[in-house]
């Protein structure tokens, strides 16, 4: 959240802005973190580059970057906001940037809102298989979510409803706003 609070702040964006440092971390972490899961010396089970893929490659820093933008527009408006598509859009090339920063692909960059919302539900839909470990993983989250933040107004607001905008979001129909031929196209 913090790197939202600073991209997302005045002259973060600046050359020495907060945003910017704070991206450039987060780039330098995932650097961190593809280097010591591939390096048998750090991680003596291996990563299985042919049934995962690369840790954090270009598709997921897409659809995460696609979750920071086009998908929190979308919750936005479902929580009321008006924006306009000049706003939409201009959000969305916010986000763009940080992508460069954090070196992904410009081929990946949408031009509008609507272009980020299709890639995001288009990566969503390819990556929606249910898995034992993710299941896990959700019920570890959602336990420490709890623990650590129980009986907090951050409690209040996440906690309580959080899942149901989740649950909302992920069983409407979003088949009609999708391109699903999207990402055979990148």
């Amino acid at each position: 959240s913090q790197m939202v609070i600073n991209v997302m702040s005045p002259g973060g964006f600046d050359v020495e802005g907060k945003g910017i440092i704070t991206v450039k971390k987060v780039r330098l972490y995932h650097a961190a973190i593809r280097y010591f899961l591939v390096n048998p010396k750090y991680n003596p089970h291996g990563w299985d580059v042919e049934t995962f893929g690369k840790p954090i490659n270009q598709e997921e820093m897409a659809g995460t970057l696609m979750a920071f933008s086009a998908l929190v527009i979308d919750g936005i408006e479902q929580m009321g906001a008006i924006l306009t598509d000049e706003e939409k859009d201009a959000y969305q090339h916010c986000w763009n940037i940080v992508g460069h920063f954090i070196g992904l692909s410009p081929k990946f960059f949408p031009n509008t809102f609507k272009e980020g919302w299709e890639l995001g539900i288009a990566i969503i839909q390819r990556n929606n298989d249910e898995s034992l470990e993710g299941k896990q993983l959700t019920t570890s989250l959602l336990d420490f979510s709890t623990n650590f933040m129980n009986d907090t107004l951050i409690d209040k607001i996440l906690i309580d409803t959080l899942p149901y905008y989740l649950i909302n979001y992920y069983v409407k129909d979003v088949s009609k706003k999708i391109n699903v031929n999207i990402l055979q196209s990148l």
